[in-house]
């Protein structure tokens, strides 16, 4: 607006210091650019420009807990890992989620295969027995670095923790398992590991993988 009448006040101005006479088209072009300052903008446009941005159709239907650092679905039970805690919800009702059982440990990597959830965090890697939802069970525990990554194939997890080692624990009976190889994060060679893990690995390898 202000621009609008700096520029009506400058041809104004600029005519009479010319010396010309200040012609009727001249007015008609100045009143018109006058009116369209002072038009505002149609609703529509002013709604566009103040609505917020798209929220892709999400919509928050139910809550539980606090702040969550993973999240594993099977079924209709969500198996979260809250920091210091694994928690087992139900979730058969979104709306209306139901903490169904916990165990006080680190849970910053959670994964779900049958029966059991594998659950890694600051002491390394927990096996839990979840066919009891309301009595989740430790049934096994591996000593590591914090854990900052999961990877499951049908009968081995592996887990790599921030120093940079990879254990290679064979799952095939979850409350016996075994940790078959590791790899140091200094020797970068892997101790103790069966044939058919090297051979995993060295094909996996050559797409980029491990």
């Amino acid at each position: 607006m202000r621009h609008c009448i700096h520029w009506f006040h400058w041809q104004m101005n600029g005519r009479k210091h010319q010396g010309c006479a200040f012609r009727p088209a001249l007015l008609l072009t100045c009143l018109l650019t006058f009116s369209l300052c002072l038009t505002p903008l149609p609703a529509a446009a002013a709604a566009s420009a103040a609505a917020p941005p798209a929220n892709h159709n999400l919509e928050l239907v139910g809550q539980i807990g606090g702040p969550a650092l993973a999240v594993a679905v099977q079924g209709h039970y969500a198996y979260v890992g809250f920091s210091k805690s694994f928690a087992v919800i139900d979730i058969a009702d979104p709306a209306h989620p139901r903490r169904l059982g916990a165990l006080l440990i680190y849970a910053s990597r959670v994964l779900v295969q049958g029966d059991y959830a594998y659950v890694g965090g600051k002491q390394g890697l927990q096996i839990v027995a979840i066919r009891e939802p309301t009595h989740p069970a430790i049934v096994g525990s591996f000593a590591t670095a914090p854990v900052i990554g999961l990877a499951l194939s049908t009968n081995y997890i592996y887990v790599l923790d921030n120093a940079g080692g990879l254990s290679i624990i064979e799952i095939s009976a979850p409350e016996r398992a075994q940790r078959r190889g590791f790899l140091h994060p200094d020797r970068k060679r892997l101790e103790g590991a069966p044939d058919e893990i090297l051979s995993f690995l060295k094909q996996d390898g050559k797409s980029g993988g491990l």
